[in-house]
């Protein structure tokens, strides 16, 4: 016959020991299976080849498999007159962090991984992308960032009065400063009146506009349509590198009113002709433009008013890619040389 259990304490107490034990245990195993993960990460860290690398190695494998910062290595792959988009790099910060933890730690420890961003934006998919282009912005710090911005064809349909949404376009706006390359393709209108706060150090590229209507010029400076245009000169700085792609003639007019202080200007346009023909009254002047590149082919009728009226007094190299007469004259082609400067340094005819 069994002896009866008998509590060295009270029924109560034994049960708050219990309790209080098997708390206690409970922590234990947590500490140890946490420590046998830790263990068994050390473990495959040393197998796996993907931990095996140093942090100064992944750092420069990373900056090598991701985009250029930057426009300059990417105007290459721009045709001279076929107006290709610049090619996309698929390894983009968010593909390695994903890899590991090891690989995350890396990735946003460095922002300029984060320097270099590329969306597409349309309706559907505009909340998603603010949230997107607001990560990288933040994780990009302080460095200076390369931004391409592709609108659809139908965004400008549903907003007008945002860079991109209301949610990060405070955040675009306190960027542009640092902004040292831009890259748009169907702008909405709002991207013009900001080009004098971008760098002056800046690429920039823009081309295929939307057919909404130009802001209004102040009317001192212009005078619309097929009247007349004063001299293209306006106070502030902006951009100091700019590729102008296939754009409206009176685009190009608000651009530059907008950059006086061009150093180097590259303008690319295909037979076809975009907007009402315009005059200008008196001499377009960039007096500190150093390199110009004008490729044009077909009928450009509208760009005819750039090759009679730009003025370069400060011109060193010019890159000359035009194959067409009309609508030009060969008074027009021998009247645009004989303005060329004695700093002429470089021709590429």
């Amino acid at each position: 016959m069994g002896v009866p259990f008998c509590f060295a304490r009270s029924k109560s107490e034994e049960i708050a020991y219990i309790r209080k034990e098997t708390k206690r245990l409970e922590v234990l195993i947590s500490e140890l299976t946490n420590a046998r993960a830790a263990l068994l990460q050390r473990l495959n860290a040393l197998a796996s080849p993907v931990m095996s690398l140093p942090v100064e190695t992944l750092s420069i494998i990373f900056g090598l498999a991701g985009p250029p910062n930057g426009l300059k290595d990417q105007i290459r792959s721009i045709g001279r007159f076929e107006g290709r988009k610049i090619d996309k790099v698929d390894i983009s910060p968010m593909t390695l962090s994903a890899v590991s933890s090891y690989w995350h730690d890396i990735v946003h420890a460095n922002p300029w991984f984060w320097a270099s961003i590329n969306l597409s934006i349309n309706p559907e998919n505009v909340k998603r992308r603010a949230a997107l282009l607001r990560l990288y912005l933040e994780s990009s710090k302080g460095v200076p960032i390369s931004l391409a911005l592709s609108y659809s064809h139908d965004f400008h349909e549903q907003s007008t009065a945002f860079f991109v949404h209301e949610s990060v376009d405070p955040i675009i706006i306190d960027t542009l400063p640092r902004t040292h390359g831009l890259h748009l393709v169907r702008p909405v209108r709002a991207w013009f009146s900001y080009l004098s706060s971008l760098p002056q150090t800046a690429d920039h590229l823009i081309h295929d506009p939307p057919t909404a209507p130009l802001y209004r010029f102040p009317e001192d400076l212009y005078i619309p349509r097929a009247s007349s245009l004063t001299t293209v000169q306006h106070p502030g700085y902006g951009p100091t590198s700019l590729i102008i792609m296939h754009l409206p003639i009176l685009d190009i007019v608000e651009i530059l009113l907008n950059c006086p202080n061009l150093n180097e200007l590259h303008y690319q346009q295909s037979s076809t002709d975009f907007g009402a023909p315009v005059t200008f009254r008196k001499p377009v002047y960039l007096s500190h433009l150093r390199v110009l590149g004008l490729y044009l082919t077909g009928g450009c009728i509208r760009s005819r008013v750039l090759i009679q009226h730009l003025h370069v007094p400060a011109l060193e190299e010019l890159r000359w890619e035009i194959d067409f007469l009309r609508p030009l004259s060969l008074e027009d082609i021998e009247a645009f040389f004989r303005r060329l400067p004695s700093t002429l340094s470089k021709a590429d005819l």
